[in-house]
């Protein structure tokens, strides 16, 4: 199975764009700290930073602004927060301490926080709910006494706490998702159905339908149709695929020119170029090579076919111990049944 290279996530959350960054050219090394704070979600046994927006936790958003790499520390209401960071402090200029509970802060802004504290030559920047801290200066103390505020407008740091809270961070990042998607060419039929996760790759040009789910994984190639309530997820879909009403595609790849027709499944399987899954056609554990046509209402599973083969509807290609080989242009007639050996 292929794996997506790139984190969506990470670059939805680099194109925002600057609004106070006056140098960005400023080479300032900082290590990152995010805080998972001991805080249960009201109602429930989950803790905040436990909590899910287009499934990446508050913990991960937050993790994900950071230039580099962050250190994830759990804090509890009776730690002192710089004991525990002090022995992950490395030899860096600073350090950045944000919460998990702010899932609405970009890289943009860490990186205007930081040439911030460098012109100001400052010790401790307290920020709305967090620190950039000196690492020279906080290898020697116990407790910060005074600093000078950072001040960014409100949503940047805004605190989930509520359900509301929760509801509002979610809107505000699903916002930033469809843009970006849309700033690189996806023309999206109805935003308000989409299901849309947060590490999905699309290229430009793909048309996705309403209620389609677009799920953590998945790479959608460029010039895709996506029709209405398919569903997607950690998978890679090549370039001018087309993927009908209803069809679903699980941990699969389908390649470049391919068609997966209505209701089709297709799960744990290799769907190679300009082939075809046609109506309710259920594909898994298989690979349908170049040019091969699975028939409407047909079941392969375990199999192996190979290009240009044609099995006709209402059949069923099953493996048991071994797969089962459908030869390269052979043609398998309508209803047949062909069975793996058993050893």
């Amino acid at each position: 199975m292929e794996t997506i290279e790139k984190t969506i996530i990470e670059e939805i959350i680099a194109s925002e764009e600057h609004e106070f960054v006056e140098d960005d050219s400023l080479d300032v090394s900082a290590n990152y700290v995010v805080l998972c704070e001991e805080k249960s979600f009201e109602g429930y046994s989950s803790r905040i930073y436990e909590q899910k927006i287009c499934g990446e936790t508050l913990a991960d958003w937050t993790g994900k602004s950071c230039p580099d790499k962050p250190i994830f520390l759990t804090l509890s209401d009776r730690e002192n927060f710089l004991d525990l960071i002090k022995p992950y402090v490395r030899q860096k200029d600073y350090t950045v301490v944000l919460f998990a509970s702010t899932p609405l802060i970009t890289k943009n802004k860490i990186k205007d926080m930081l040439g911030f504290a460098y012109r100001k030559r400052l010790n401790v920047c307290r920020l709305k709910k967090g620190y950039i801290l000196k690492n020279e200066y906080i290898a020697n103390i116990d407790e910060i006494y005074a600093s000078l505020s950072y001040t960014l407008p409100t949503n940047d740091f805004f605190e989930v706490k509520t359900v509301e809270d929760l509801a509002y961070a979610k809107e505000t990042l699903t916002k930033r998702m469809f843009n970006f998607h849309k700033k690189n060419g996806v023309v999206f039929e109805n935003e308000k159905l989409t299901n849309l996760n947060s590490n999905v790759y699309i290229g430009s040009g793909t048309e996705v339908g309403s209620s389609v789910s677009l799920l953590s994984g998945s790479f959608i190639g460029e010039n895709v149709v996506i029709q209405e309530g398919a569903i997607i997820s950690n998978s890679k879909i090549g370039n001018d695929s087309i993927i009908e009403t209803g069809a679903v595609i699980k941990n699969s790849i389908v390649k470049d020119g391919a068609v997966i027709e209505m209701r089709a499944v297709v799960n744990h399987s290799v769907v190679h170029e300009r082939a075809r899954v046609c109506l309710c056609g259920k594909l898994t554990n298989s690979a349908l090579k170049t040019n091969a046509i699975l028939g409407e209402n047909c079941y392969a599973d375990n199999a192996n076919v190979l290009e240009n083969a044609f099995i006709g509807k209402n059949s069923y290609v099953i493996g048991t111990d071994s797969p089962v080989l459908v030869k390269q242009n052979d043609v398998i007639s309508p209803c047949s049944k062909i069975l793996g050996e058993k050893k």
